[in-house]
Formats: C-alpha cells, sequence, structure tokens
C-alpha cells in the first residue's frame, strides 16, 4: 500500500481538481448527469466553469474552489440569508452551502418563469445547469458585455421585467448583474 504525504493527499490540479471534486465529478457523472469535461470556459473568483458533453446535448459544470476560494466573502455575503442563519464560519460547510444555495435560487426561479439557465444537479462543491446558447453545437452565448444588444430600449425592458418577475414571483433580488 502507496502512503502518500499529507501535501500529496490534499493536492489540488489546475485550482480545482482535488480529489474530493474528483470524487464529486465521478458520481455525478454516473448518474448520467453529463458524459466528459469537454472544455473550460471560465474562471471566476469562487469557480471554474466547463463545458460537458451530456448525450447529444452540452450543459456547464461549474466547480467551486475549496482550497482557494474567499470564503470569508462568502460567509458575509450567505450569512444574511435566514436559510442559512446557522451556518458556522468553515470553510468546506460555506462553499457547500453557497452551491446550494445558487442551485436553490436558480431553481425557484426557473419555476416561476424568470430566464435562468435550468438548474440540473449538484453535489457539495459541484453545480451543473443549463447551457445558454446552442445546447446541441456547444456554441456557449457570449456574455452581455460582449455582445451588445441590437435594440438597447427594447432589452433595457426586458431586463426589467425579467426583474420584477424575480423579484414578486420568486421573491428573490438579484445582486450581481454582470
Amino acid at each position: 500500500m502507496v502512503t502518500l504525504k499529507y501535501q500529496e493527499r490534499f493536492k489540488t490540479v489546475k485550482g480545482v481538481f482535488d480529489a474530493f471534486t474528483n470524487r464529486n465529478l465521478f458520481e455525478l457523472q454516473s448518474r448520467g448527469h453529463f458524459d466528459e469535461l469537454v472544455s473550460p470556459l471560465k474562471i471566476g473568483k469562487e469557480a471554474n466553469v466547463f463545458l460537458a458533453s451530456s448525450g447529444k446535448r452540452y450543459v456547464i459544470v461549474k466547480i467551486y474552489r475549496i482550497q482557494n476560494s474567499d470564503f470569508s466573502g462568502m460567509y458575509n455575503y450567505i450569512k444574511q440569508d435566514p436559510r442559512y442563519e446557522s451556518l458556522k464560519k468553515r470553510r468546506r460547510e460555506i462553499i457547500f452551502a453557497w452551491v446550494q444555495r445558487e442551485y436553490k435560487n436558480l431553481h425557484r426561479s426557473f419555476e416561476k418563469g424568470v430566464k435562468v439557465p435550468k438548474p440540473l444537479a449538484l453535489k457539495h462543491n459541484v453545480l451543473i445547469e443549463e447551457l445558454i446558447g446552442d445546447e446541441i453545437s456547444g456554441e456557449v452565448a457570449l456574455p452581455l458585455k460582449d455582445s451588445a444588444p441590437q435594440d438597447v430600449e427594447e432589452f433595457f425592458e426586458l431586463l426589467i421585467e425579467q426583474l420584477r418577475l424575480m423579484y414578486h414571483a420568486a421573491g428573490l433580488v438579484h445582486g450581481d448583474l454582470s
């Protein structure tokens, strides 16, 4: 039997792939939520976002970093949510609650008709959601900052309509429209 050093047991590859995350990905993959990670799309403050194949379509896999994330900032933000008032200031617990909160908020919004990606599955620090773009070809929609709307006023009205729907129907306030 091979004995791993402490550092080797908790090694994180490419900022996100540690043994714990790999087990979560394997379980989600085994349950048929996706076949394989195809390519990285974005590296954000808290998570790395990947395009993944799933049968004849594509999905998004967000992997929240456990070892090198700003969990203090997450804690200060999430502790205001009454659903998480018993949350302790422990890195893993905060990150798992953050992912669960994102899943629940997306699900609640989607069910009320808000145009958000449909959440498909979660496992601890991994969230799988619908691809915004062409899910058959895997063509990802451009972020708004890179694709100005043709009719700015019409777009603004649609945006306000979606924010109202999110607030009135889902009971949520969007905190970051970047």
